[in-house]
């Protein structure tokens, strides 16, 4: 049975649904005090059902990388800092810390090829706002970094921080020691 599970700490909250380990909200405060979702989601759990259905010509066993395979380990939550209904995240400054991307083909799937940021709009080693080159990228940003930073003596590396300076809220993306991502939040002030 699909359902969504709740794990809750002071004013912060986050749900998840056991439908592929969706995050369906998280909740914080702002430097104010001040609670809003920052996730932007579904609002019913029959949604998240529906949209995760697909057609696939191939039967449901392990393929070779060269056929098509209903897998995908990818993590898509949208966020807001701001909170949802709060209007859009143009303002909000980001860093990534990766001077390189993964080239993509005209599916948006990741070629391999890795190629450099200087000089394009996917270049955010100085914080800058999502809206500053937006129209430079099409659709919007929806590529892969190549992370440059070291991994420290924790084991962690920082990947990505994004700002936004109405709320004071920050997210963070560290890289635990090549193993995946760890999201960290926290509030200015």
């Amino acid at each position: 049975m699909v359902g969504i599970y709740e794990l809750k700490k002071g004013d912060f909250s986050v749900k998840v649904t056991n439908w592929g380990a969706t995050i369906t909200s998280v909740v914080l405060p702002d430097s104010k005090g001040n609670l809003d979702d920052v996730v932007l989601g579904y609002d019913r759990i029959a949604q998240y059902v529906i949209s995760g259905k697909y057609k696939l010509d191939v039967i449901m066993q392990a393929m070779p990388l060269n056929k098509a395979t209903p897998v995908n380990l990818a993590q898509h939550t949208y966020w807001n800092l701001g909170g949802e209904g709060s209007g859009n995240i143009l303002s909000n400054s980001v860093q990534i810390f990766g001077s390189h991307i993964i080239l993509l083909d005209k599916n948006l799937i990741p070629t391999g090829q890795i190629s450099t940021v200087a000089g394009t709009p996917y270049d955010f080693l100085k914080p800058m706002t999502v809206g500053s080159r937006i129209k430079e990228v099409g659709k919007g940003y929806d590529i892969n970094y190549v992370l440059d930073s070291p991994i420290g003596n924790q084991g962690l590396r920082k990947a990505a921080v994004v700002k936004d300076s109405k709320t004071g809220r920050v997210l963070g993306v560290v890289d635990k020691s090549g193993r995946g991502a760890v999201l960290y939040c926290k509030r200015l002030g």
